[in-house]
């Protein structure tokens, strides 16, 4: 939950409360823009941390955030093809925009933010003087970005998440410490917002980024010791829709994780054809590996003249070395100033990282009952067995009872409320008093602020209570457990 800036949450409660909105644009990619002039007229912001689609079965995959914003478009500013405006100089996709929420004290604005994000798209209005921007928020850039990286080895979940985003250039991240490492790691020409997701699925987390454009890591403890930070009651909402969550029960839980090692210096690459280079030029090759390299070797190289003279002594390789773990963009020089050197042979030798059989590990909690299973497969993080008893207890725990799905529509807005926060929710005819966990949240403002929810049952989320946290928890509590 955010923290109240002075009387927001009174204002939440009050009848009568007056929205206030604020617009924030970085057109020149350092500095932010107050747009208030340009007045909100309206907007819907949606933000979650898992597949509306699939419900609680895939907590991790948090979907993009999204933002559509009305402003006033009475100058201009936002259309790129009107001279001199802001768009026209700086252009529109890509740029950066926080919006912000909140309610008057008196004559004096109270705000917190709700969206950080960027421009994606812009519908203008010629008569209207309106431009509707649709906003994603930062996953977007990484999201459409591919990498290649070199061989991490035994990398804590976090410390890669961290390198996956240094590497898509996001600036502010906030990750927990991970309770699992990942004996192997690396990018293929892989998107950086789809592999984070995935190694923090890999051990029972989730990533995605919060209102402030920070990339945060959850890890599978990260609500142990959680509690309720508010209390939704029937003066506070337009609707309630409790709904069993029937299609998440299931009592046997399947992990597939494949082991990954070392293997023994090997022949990783060898060409299928011959490589000309020009006298006095160079050749740039991507060359794909057999397999990704643990250990780089050497290579053995052959040229030779369209005589048959041996150019060997004149062909150099740079870099000397594989530039990612899977390939090696290589220029190939010949320094040779009469002949053009043939290379036939380029043979590339390392250490290899080879995937064993995959292995399984099951937990049955059916007992005498049917049993109905949950598979989890596809993981290429899952390489352990403690990862893949990790994420079967995490999600044993989970699905084994029947669990409510909650839906609260037409609510006064309440923007220190995030999701992953810990709420109760009471209700009257439908006899619902629990805690929950807010999956999505979606706002509207305009004249009026609102909210709807998507709420998970938190009830025995965890088998026990009273958790010792690492950092925090004093050594020797009495009673606590260590999360595992």
């Amino acid at each position: 939950m955010l923290t109240d800036p002075g009387h927001i949450a009174m204002a939440v409660a009050a009848t009568g409360a007056k929205p206030v909105y604020k617009i924030e644009v970085c057109w020149d990619g350092a500095n932010w823009t107050d747009e208030t002039a340009n007045t909100v007229l309206g907007f819907t912001v949606r933000d979650g941390i898992i597949d509306p689609f699939q419900g609680l079965a895939s907590m991790g995959d948090a979907p993009i955030g999204k933002a559509d914003i009305t402003v006033d478009n009475y100058d201009g500013r936002f259309s790129q093809g009107k001279a001199g405006s802001q768009a026209a100089t700086y252009g529109i996709y890509g740029i950066g925009i926080r919006l912000s929420a909140g309610y008057y004290y008196g004559a004096t604005p109270e705000l917190v933010r709700v969206f950080t994000g960027r421009i994606m798209d812009v519908t203008e209005s010629e008569r209207g003087a309106t431009a509707k921007l649709t906003c994603h928020d930062l996953g977007s850039i990484p999201m459409q970005q591919k990498y290649s990286t070199m061989i991490y080895e035994g990398t804590q979940i976090n410390s890669w998440i961290s390198t996956l985003a240094t590497l898509a250039d996001v600036s502010s991240t906030d990750l927990e410490q991970a309770l699992t490492v990942i004996p192997y790691a690396y990018l293929d020409d892989d998107y950086a917002l789809d592999e984070i997701k995935r190694a923090a699925q890999s051990e029972g987390g989730v990533a995605f980024f919060d209102v402030n454009g920070t990339l945060r890591f959850w890890n599978a403890a990260h609500w142990a010791n959680a509690t309720s930070v508010a209390t939704l009651t029937v003066a506070g909402f337009g609707e309630l829709e409790p709904r069993r969550a029937y299609n998440d029960i299931y009592n046997v839980i399947a992990v597939e994780y494949q082991p990954r090692a070392a293997g023994q210096v090997d022949k990783v690459h060898s060409l299928d054809r011959a490589i000309m280079v020009p006298p006095g030029g160079s050749k740039e090759l991507k060359l794909r590996l057999r397999a990704p390299l643990a250990r780089f070797t050497e290579y053995d190289l052959s040229a030779c003249s369209s005589g048959g003279d041996d150019l060997a002594a004149n062909v150099s390789v740079v870099p000397t070395s594989p530039d990612t773990a899977a390939s090696w963009t290589a220029t190939f020089a010949n320094s040779h100033t009469r002949h053009a050197a043939y290379i036939t042979r380029f043979d590339v030798y390392g250490e290899p990282v080879e995937g064993r059989p995959a292995e399984t590990h099951e937990l049955d909690q059916s007992g005498s009952d049917t049993p109905r299973r949950k598979d989890v497969r596809g993981n290429w993080y899952l390489q352990t067995e403690a990862q893949a008893k990790l994420v079967a207890s995490v999600l044993g725990q989970r699905f084994k009872t029947l669990r409510v799905a909650l839906s609260l529509s037409g609510m006064p807005a309440n923007p220190l409320l995030e999701v992953g926060d810990v709420v109760t929710v009471q209700g009257a005819r439908t006899g619902i008093n629990q805690t929950a966990i807010i999956t999505s949240r979606e706002l509207r403002g305009g004249k009026s602020f609102k909210m709807n929810l998507e709420l998970s049952d938190f009830t025995s989320f965890y088998p026990y209570t009273g958790y010792l946290v690492v950092g925090t928890s004093a050594i020797g509590t009495s009673g606590g457990r260590l999360f595992a």
